[in-house]
């Protein structure tokens, strides 16, 4: 009797998931660029696909930063001659992240790789069109880049003027995930948090006029403002001692880790009066905190923050206009309360980091 023959079956390939090679600041650095990669790798970007990260400057002067970048460029040059990179992905932002990355991208298309250009930093419009170099520079990265990532629809309005609408994709930043530290159940002061760096640009000037002129009223309903982060330190601090604000502001300077946990943990209203900005980390964190948040109509805050709903916007440099929005939150606990629900709320609908990596980075990578 002959033997049965299995039935043929036909192979099936399976698409191989691409290698993708990150770049951007050490992880370790100050900003938004480094928080936004920490928050992809904590929520697994790396354990979803074949993932290579590169830093590309680090702290220190700028004989050590042009060392570092000349071991990125050997780095990146042995990666690609060894392993077959499918994917650069470049994080840029002005000035020297720019000039920085005009290299990389520069190596990644001799190497033939797919590149996705992801646009951060508040002052990029500024840099792209200042002078005739810029602007041929930006220009030729957009029209080659085969994705451009912006953070908000505005940015997205923007760089389509320069680039194939086609390859030009709104991504969002991803929320931390909340980790309350040390709240104090029995405090009675009225916690106010500012998160960034201490300029003009942040409104951190308009903020401590808006204290400084309503400090009676803050002082009798026992409100505290905690400004920190790095920048303008010693000035926001002279001006603090100047207008006699020392018992209701507190300038910690930069804070991070369990440290920032705590001041976020025991806050009740974020605020960042900002005039410049692309799409904050720091009012996602407020956010994830769910605290009702107060800043301005710029840039991509309108799509984090809608007016009455989760927050108070108004424009930049209104000073009565944000002392208002301020007053509104202090003296409601209600809004305060049901705003903050809705801010968690968003958070976990649409920037909860591994659903958007999940969702949407992946999907990026794989398309490509």
């Amino acid at each position: 009797m002959a033997d049965k023959i299995a039935p043929h079956k036909k192979a099936v390939r399976v698409k191989k998931k691409p290698l993708v090679a990150m770049f951007g600041p050490d992880l370790g650095l100050k900003g938004g660029i480094s928080f936004v990669v920490l928050e992809y790798l904590k929520a697994g970007l790396h354990r979803k696909m074949p993932f290579i990260f590169i830093p590309t400057t680090t702290e220190g002067s700028r004989i050590k930063n042009a060392l570092f970048f000349l071991k990125c460029i050997i780095i990146t040059l042995r990666t690609m001659m060894r392993s077959r990179v499918d994917i650069c992905h470049l994080h840029v932002s002005h000035y020297g992240s720019f000039y920085r990355k005009w290299v990389i991208f520069r190596i990644a298309k001799i190497f033939r790789c797919k590149v996705m250009v992801h646009i951060h930093g508040s002052n990029f419009e500024r840099f792209m069109t200042e002078n005739s170099f810029n602007r041929w520079m930006t220009r030729t990265v957009f029209n080659r880049a085969d994705r451009v990532i912006v953070l908000s629809d505005e940015w997205k309005a923007g760089i389509e003027k320069f680039a194939d609408k086609s390859h030009v994709v709104k991504l969002f930043n991803p929320a931390p995930r909340p980790r309350w530290v040390d709240v104090d159940h029995t405090r009675s002061a009225l916690n106010i948090l500012f998160l960034g760096r201490l300029s003009t640009r942040k409104g951190v000037y308009d903020l401590l006029e808006c204290i400084g002129a309503r400090r009676a009223f803050y002082e009798e309903l026992g409100v505290r403002f905690t400004i920190a982060g790095d920048g303008d330190v010693d000035a926001v601090r002279a001006i603090v001692n100047r207008d006699g604000l020392n018992a209701i502001v507190n300038v910690p300077g930069w804070i991070s880790g369990k440290v920032k946990e705590r001041y976020l943990s025991n806050a009740d209203i974020y605020v960042l009066p900002s005039y410049h900005e692309q799409l904050p980390m720091s009012i996602l964190e407020a956010m994830a905190y769910g605290l009702p948040i107060v800043s301005t109509w710029v840039a991509g805050i309108p799509e984090l923050v809608e007016d009455g709903v989760n927050g108070h916007l108004v424009d930049p440099g209104d000073i009565d206009g944000l002392g208002n929005a301020l007053r509104t939150l202090v003296m409601s606990k209600e809004k305060r309360l049901s705003m903050g629900r809705e801010s968690r709320q968003r958070v976990a609908g649409i920037f909860d980091a591994e659903k958007m990596i999940t969702r949407e980075l992946t999907a990026l990578y794989e398309r490509l």
